[in-house]
């Protein structure tokens, strides 16, 4: 990145954790190319596969470049706060269950008094409330209006909101593509890779 500090490591963040946020299938490609002569049957988990890529690099180290974002200008940054510490938090309690039409979708790992909500597109089941856009496969359905009903106390705070962490990511990363931006408070994020990525996040 433009302007970022970077450091370089030796056989640094090579643990099996460090593994998780491949999916089964990059794990295999990954693993495939590192070690061409064996063979990996179809039933393997990724716990496994990422004990495998752990065990390899534990033999061979990668060097790792860690990088520091440029700091945003001190404006940006005042008016971020600004508009984060005007939010209605208490209305954005994080649960540990996701329900639509009373059906239990999921169940997510949270922490105790955090907080978060979406800007931009998400994704639920196709035909339920706001998801009458078809999504990526059959079954889903897409919403793609920036603030969701659950932020209308919000709404004009949040608009100011994604406009301005647009702006900053745009500033870094002219070329980067996105279409929702989370907003956690009192959370504090792993590693990880969701179903429907298509690139390397901003955090």
């Amino acid at each position: 990145m433009a302007g970022s500090q970077r450091k370089k490591m030796a056989g640094q963040n090579d643990g099996q954790a460090n593994f998780a946020a491949l999916s089964k299938d990059m794990m295999k490609e990954r693993l495939q190319q590192l070690t061409p002569s064996e063979s990996f049957k179809q039933h393997v988990g990724t716990e496994k596969l990422a004990e495998k890529l752990a065990k390899y690099h534990a033999k061979h180290p990668r060097r790792v470049t860690q990088c520091r974002a440029p700091l945003l200008p001190q404006k940006d940054y005042r008016d971020l706060l600004e508009l984060l510490d005007s939010m209605s938090w208490e209305k954005y309690n994080a649960q540990n269950s996701k329900y639509v039409a009373g059906r239990k979708l999921a169940i997510r790992a949270v922490a105790a008094g955090s907080q978060n909500f979406v800007l931009g597109a998400t994704l639920g089941p196709a035909g339920s409330k706001g998801f009458d856009r078809r999504g990526p496969k059959k079954g889903v359905g897409k919403n793609t209006v920036i603030v969701k009903n659950r932020q209308a106390r919000d709404k004009a705070t949040c608009m100011k909101l994604w406009n301005t962490m647009k702006g900053l990511i745009k500033g870094i990363d002219p070329d980067y593509m996105f279409t929702s931006i989370q907003v956690n408070r009192n959370f504090s994020g792993k590693p990880h890779r969701d179903r429907n990525d298509r690139s390397y996040q901003y955090a």
